[in-house]
């Protein structure tokens, strides 16, 4: 490993290079878990209604990036707006469209065409609301490479009301998963439920969309990320930005992922949770 004290802190894993731009943080600051802890309940009681749910969402997004959580992919697609304004997206597993969402500003104010894909029903209630109004298809499936339907183990909202908002946004398609993100808080498990979700595949999806290209895809799967990842057809989308969440993906899968992005020519960089593969196209 190769560390250099420049503007940007590089280094290599198996010789892949990554980097972390000075300023972000390789832990969960404290101001983002507080506000975490705030938003969610907020959000699953407003949800119902309509405008005083779109004005708290605008309130919370009015927030510096930096407060919310979410420098970093900001940072970059600010830059990929100053190239082009015109995007399509693609979010699989998108939760609620509030905690984590990384492109909803930019969608929001340019239009961008997407895709926003999130199998549980009361989160995709709240996306629902989120996104009225925009070019963006919303899909209450999950994504699998094979199954046509999968059993999904999340936790309960409001058996976890005690629990902060990030625990309450875990859902995997494996049990012990759930149970090891959330094994630092008590009561997690009894509060993990399970129903049984519909799945497409990646191509599927994109196929049925319509859409030209897939510019920008976020994934957020809780520990499937890397077969999600690995399915992307990144030349024939012509996608230039991925951004998915690592710290539950195997060290050697997460090495065979990096392999493949640089295979495809791209750069990476990650905070304290999420990498940002990113290319020019």
């Amino acid at each position: 490993m190769v560390i250099q004290d420049t503007r940007r802190v590089a280094f290599t894993v198996h010789g892949i290079p990554l980097r972390i731009r000075k300023g972000y943080t390789c832990r969960r600051n404290l101001h983002v878990m507080a506000l975490d802890s705030i938003i969610a309940p907020v959000t699953a009681v407003t949800g119902r209604f309509r405008r005083l749910h779109l004005f708290l969402r605008r309130l919370y997004r009015a927030l510096p990036t930096s407060i919310r959580g979410e420098r970093m992919v900001h940072d970059h697609l600010r830059s990929v707006v100053r190239r082009r304004r015109e995007q399509t997206f693609m979010l699989i597993g998108a939760n609620d469209g509030v905690m984590a969402d990384h492109v909803y500003d930019h969608a929001s104010r340019y239009r961008w065409h997407g895709v926003a894909v999130e199998p549980v029903p009361s989160f995709f209630r709240a996306l629902r609301a989120h996104y009225a109004g925009l070019p963006v298809q919303l899909l209450n499936i999950a994504v699998h490479h094979q199954e046509r339907a999968m059993r999904l183990y999340y936790i309960d909202a409001e058996k976890g009301r005690h629990l902060p908002a990030w625990a309450r946004g875990v859902g995997s398609f494996d049990r012990n998963q759930v149970v090891q993100a959330t094994a630092e808080l008590p009561d997690a498990a009894s509060c993990i439920t399970s129903i049984d979700v519909p799945c497409r595949t990646l191509d599927e999806i994109v196929s049925e969309s319509a859409l030209p290209r897939v510019d920008i895809i976020v994934v957020d799967v809780e520990g499937y990320d890397h077969e999600v990842v690995s399915r992307i057809r990144f030349d024939e989308w012509k996608t230039h930005t991925v951004v998915f969440e690592y710290k539950h993906i195997p060290t050697p899968l997460l090495d065979d992922l990096l392999s493949l992005l640089q295979r495809h020519g791209f750069s990476v960089q990650r905070d304290h949770e999420d990498i940002l593969a990113h290319r020019l196209l």
